[in-house]
Parts: C-alpha cells; sequence; structure tokens
C-alpha cells in the first residue's frame, strides 16, 4: 500500500508523514522519490481548489493515492491578502525576507486591535478511482509590527505571527507546541478515516 504526499517542501512533508505514521502498513511516498514529476499551475481561486486540482494530477499522473494541501496567511484588515497568493504576494514568487518586510509594509498603516489574521490550510485527499475528499482547518493569531529575529525557513510569517493566548510568535512554539497547535496536522487528522476506508476496501 502507497500514499504519495504530493509536496515539495521537505519541512512539510516531515509535518504531514508524522500525522500518517499511525497508518500500519502504509508506505509513504515523496514527489522527490520521482524523476519525472508534472509541474502543477496553481489556477485555483481558493485554497480548496488548489488543492484538489494538485491531488487529482498527481494521483493520475502516478496512479497511487495522493495528499496535497494548498493554505497560507489570511489577513482580516487586508480583506483575507495575501491568501492563495502567500507565496507570490508581490506579484512573483518572493523570498522568505521579503515576504516579511512585504507584509510588514502592507500593515504599516493598521492599528493595534484590527490586525487580526489566521493560518489556513486545506488538505485534500484523492485515489485513482476519482474519489476526493477534503478538510480545513486554521490558527488566529495577529500580525505584530515588527518581526521575531528567528526564522522558519519556508514559513517567513510565522516571524511576524504573534499567538495572544501563549505569548509567542509562531515561530518560537516548540514542537510539542507546534503538534498541539498545528492547524496542518488537524486538518490531516480528520482525513486520516477517510484515507484508512480507501486503504480497507
Amino acid at each position: 500500500m502507497e500514499l504519495l504526499l504530493a509536496t515539495a517542501n521537505p519541512a512539510k512533508f516531515r509535518d504531514l508523514k508524522t500525522v500518517f505514521s499511525v497508518l500500519e502498513g502504509l508506505e509513504i511516498i515523496a514527489l522527490s522519490d520521482f524523476r519525472d514529476v508534472p509541474e502543477v499551475e496553481e489556477t485555483g481561486k481558493t485554497f480548496e481548489e488548489n488543492a484538489i486540482l494538485k491531488a487529482k494530477i498527481y494521483t493520475q499522473h502516478f496512479n497511487m493515492p495522493a495528499v496535497a494541501d494548498d493554505g497560507g496567511l489570511e489577513i482580516k484588515a487586508l480583506g483575507g491578502e495575501p491568501g492563495i497568493k502567500s507565496r507570490r504576494w508581490p506579484g512573483y514568487t518572493a523570498g522568505d525576507e521579503e515576504l516579511i518586510e512585504y507584509c510588514l509594509e502592507q500593515m504599516s498603516d493598521v492599528p493595534e486591535g484590527k490586525r487580526q489574521a489566521q493560518f489556513r490550510t486545506v488538505v485534500t485527499f484523492a485515489t485513482p478511482r476519482g474519489e476526493v475528499a477534503s478538510y480545513e482547518a486554521s490558527l488566529p493569531g495577529i500580525i505584530t509590527k515588527e518581526a521575531h529575529p528567528q526564522r522558519d525557513k519556508g514559513y517567513p510569517y510565522r516571524s511576524i505571527f504573534y499567538l495572544p493566548g501563549l505569548k509567542k510568535y509562531a515561530v518560537e512554539l516548540t514542537p510539542e507546541e507546534n503538534a498541539k497547535l498545528s492547524h496542518r496536522r488537524r486538518a490531516l487528522a480528520a482525513l486520516l478515516p477517510e484515507i484508512q476506508n480507501y486503504f480497507r476496501q
């Protein structure tokens, strides 16, 4: 039994694999295990559309069930931006530092008390038989006025995302706190029964 985790992000792959490690007898496959990996243009207008698009294309191309996700940062004062543009907010694919600076610039005139935001993700499971299931989860917080000096490579917004309940930036969370709060892991946990049912058939 094989399950493809359709991400090219090593940190995200480790996160996904940790959740699915409870599925006994299941071999977890990464995109990096293949040479012929199709480029998927994320043409969807929502996280869900993009997650479904990726899951369907990869499961059809490799003829194996696949899990894909899409998500990002949504800022209330900016009408939900950057949303699906979280990596391409300036109009092109930007680096971590540039995205941090760009976000702080966009929020420069937003006062305290109106800087609410959330990380949101949608995960999708698709099968060669055409079955599709999606779940989503979110993590609320606020955008700070200054970035924390610590960085989590590939996750720039964690350095400017503050969790008032814990009095910590997202980038400061311990592995245990990350595991408990992770919106991605919560969405994946909701998806587990769908995957278990598929492999029982």
